[in-house]
Order: structure tokens, then C-alpha cells, then sequence
């Protein structure tokens, strides 16, 4: 599927994903593309299903930035440094040859069923999945955690899935993640557009729908009076398409 529109909610925000339940490639595979950090940290990540989430969430941001920028996938570096400990987790950012890597906010989400990786150069973005079917008791989980979501009149029902992918988005966004209480994202919603606030820095948010099964929000910040404008699209990716970017890999 080539990119699509999302509507008119933000600008010069571009989307890949991969759906999980589809891929028979083995994330092994793909760690010639990674650095020695993040071949360490898959090492470490216990669950082999968060593991292997992560590879593809490295690699297929390395496509999409590759593809914005003109490079090769092989060429793009992905960092992250976490302020707190300085260990190689956290917000990512791209390095390479050139500025236009290093002027790209990226942002990578997973769940059970999907990965999905954002850039823009319009602002600091930040994306959330999560599966659209669960537990009442994980709505009751959400609402603990980050207060309870409100019904939008007529439009629908209070949706603590949305309200979560919608908190999620802004908080990485904003770049601290979950070491902010995420009580302190306030979603103000109306028949036209959304926004969360943290702190007084709006941020335009958005839920693309790629897939029934997926909630995904997408924030954009910090926005202004005369709001963000749209998202420019999206594009399903398939696991030939991550294998085809080893060709440039280092060794190969």
C-alpha cells in the first residue's frame, strides 16, 4: 500500500508499519544493520517477542529515514541515551552523513501485533500502538495510571485504549516518556481536531487508522494557534521489504 491520507490533522508526519502476525522473517537476521548498543540490548531483552520487536522497530525506522533522507538504510544510525542512567535507551534520534537525518524527530511504538515507527521534520513527534480488543480490567489498569477518558458527546464512547495511545504519543512527544506522571497530559478534543497539553506545550494529536485490530495515535508538537495541518501518510512494510535493506549492511 503506498502512503494514504489520514485526514487533515498534522503536517509532514510519515508513518511505516509492520504487522507482526504476518512476518515469518527472523529478526537474527537483521542485526548486521543494528549497532553494537542495540545488538546488546536485544541480547538482554529477556522475552524473545519484545526482542524481536525491537529489531524490527530499529530497522524499519532506519528504512523510513533512509527513504526521507536518500540514503541507505546501512548509513542511518539510531541513537538513544537516556538522560537519567545514560544507558542506550529512551527517546530515539537518527545519525548519519548529512544534517537531514539529525533534522528528522523519530519516534518507534510496538504491541503484541504491530510495530510502527513515525518521523517528521515539522516537530517533536511521538506514536503509540496498542491492540484495540482487552479486558475490562485493563481499561480499569488505564484508568489508575492516567485518569479516566471522556465520551466526545455523540461521536463515541469513552475509549480508555484511545485515551492511552493518545497519553502515550504526547509523553514521547514531549521527550520524557512515563518518567512524567501521565496525569499531567490533559486531551482536550473537539468535533475538528485533538490536542494534549502538558505543561501548558500543546501538541496536535491524531489516530490513523491503519488496522481494526491497532489503536494508533500520533502527537505533534509544540503547536501553535494556527494548529499543524496534516499528516502527509503512511505505508504498510512486509518482511522481504526489511530483509532487502541488508543488502547494504556492513560485511555484505
Amino acid at each position: 500500500m503506498g502512503e494514504s491520507g489520514i485526514g487533515a490533522e498534522l503536517p509532514g508526519v510519515h508513518l511505516r508499519w509492520l504487522a507482526l502476525d504476518e512476518q515469518t522473517l527472523d529478526a537474527e537476521r537483521l542485526l548486521p544493520l543494528l549497532s553494537d548498543e542495540e545488538r546488546e540490548r536485544y541480547a538482554g531483552t529477556v522475552a524473545a517477542s519484545a526482542a524481536e520487536r525491537f529489531v524490527f522497530g530499529r530497522v524499519l525506522l532506519r528504512m523510513l529515514a533512509a527513504e526521507l533522507t536518500g540514503t541507505r538504510a546501512s548509513e542511518v544510525r539510531v541513537v538513544a541515551c537516556c538522560p537519567r542512567c545514560g544507558g542506550a535507551h529512551g527517546r530515539p534520534r537518527l545519525e548519519g552523513r548529512g544534517i537531514a537525518l539529525e533534522l528528522l524527530s523519530v519516534s518507534i511504538a510496538h504491541c503484541a501485533g504491530a510495530v510502527v515507527v513515525a518521523a517528521s521534520s515539522a516537530g517533536a513527534v511521538g506514536v503509540d500502538v496498542e491492540p484495540t480488543l482487552g479486558t475490562p480490567e485493563r481499561g480499569e489498569r488505564i484508568t489508575r495510571i492516567a485518569g479516566a477518558p471522556f465520551a466526545t458527546g455523540g461521536m463515541r464512547p469513552a475509549d480508555p485504549v484511545l485515551h492511552w495511545t493518545r497519553i502515550e504519543a504526547a509523553l514521547k512527544a514531549d521527550g520524557r516518556g512515563l518518567e512524567l506522571d501521565p496525569r499531567r497530559v490533559h486531551v482536550h478534543e473537539s468535533h475538528h481536531a485533538a490536542e494534549a497539553r502538558i505543561d501548558g506545550v500543546r501538541f496536535r494529536l491524531a489516530e490513523p487508522q491503519l488496522d481494526p485490530a491497532l489503536r494508533v495515535s500520533v502527537a505533534l508538537g509544540p503547536m501553535g494557534d494556527a494548529g499543524a495541518g496534516p499528516i502527509i501518510g503512511w505505508r504498510r512494510e512486509h518482511g522481504d521489504a526489511l530483509a532487502d535493506s541488508l543488502v547494504s549492511a556492513p560485511g555484505r
